[in-house]
Formats: structure tokens, C-alpha cells, sequence
């Protein structure tokens, strides 16, 4: 089994079933947005990442390894985007806001 923590418990699936979502739904989603205001929390979670990618280390979890160094890829690149002061929105502005017509009803 792959046990991985995910925000509220466990994920125990077998290491041979791919899942996209385990590590941090939200990280692959593109309905999240997230702002510089969310930029600590970002930091604990690197910390955190970097944490469980030693203790898989020492103990020799190499899936463990690799499914965290993923996710603390993902975080690091939306920090630094936090860290210029930008709103991070993987669909874009053009997803989340209205545009042209679509402000008018039309």
C-alpha cells in the first residue's frame, strides 16, 4: 500500500493505482485560485513536504519519495508566483471573471 496523509487522514490505495488527487486535490485543479495573502501557508505546507520526503527517505519509501517531491514542486512554483504579488488562477483570468458581454447578460 501507498499510506500518504492527505488534509484529513489517510489515503491507503495500492502503489500500483494511479491517483492524481492524492497528495493535495487541490494542487492539480483548476478552479484554485489562491493569493499572496495565502503565501505562509504555502511556506508551513514547503516545510512540511520537505519533512515527509526525509522521513520517506530514511525509510527507504520511494514512492513516498517521489509523490512528495511532485507536490512540493507544485508548491514551490505557486509560492513563488504568490511571492511577486500575483494571484495564481490555473484556468486564468478569463475563467474566473467576466468578460465583454457576459458582464451585460448577454
Amino acid at each position: 500500500l501507498d499510506a500518504v496523509r492527505i488534509p484529513l487522514g489517510y489515503c491507503f490505495k495500492p502503489n500500483k493505482v494511479q491517483c492524481n488527487h492524492q497528495l493535495n486535490p487541490c494542487l492539480t485543479c483548476s478552479n484554485m485560485c489562491t493569493s499572496p495573502e495565502f503565501a505562509h501557508e504555502f511556506e508551513i505546507e514547503i516545510e512540511e513536504t520537505k519533512k515527509q520526503i526525509e522521513r520517506a527517505r530514511h525509510l527507504g519509501r520511494k514512492v513516498w519519495i517521489e509523490k512528495n517531491e511532485t507536490a512540493l514542486a507544485k508548491l514551490q512554483a505557486i509560492l513563488a508566483i504568490l511571492n511577486e504579488g500575483k494571484v495564481y488562477h490555473k484556468a486564468g483570468k478569463q475563467k474566473r471573471e467576466y468578460t465583454g458581454d457576459e458582464r451585460n447578460g448577454e
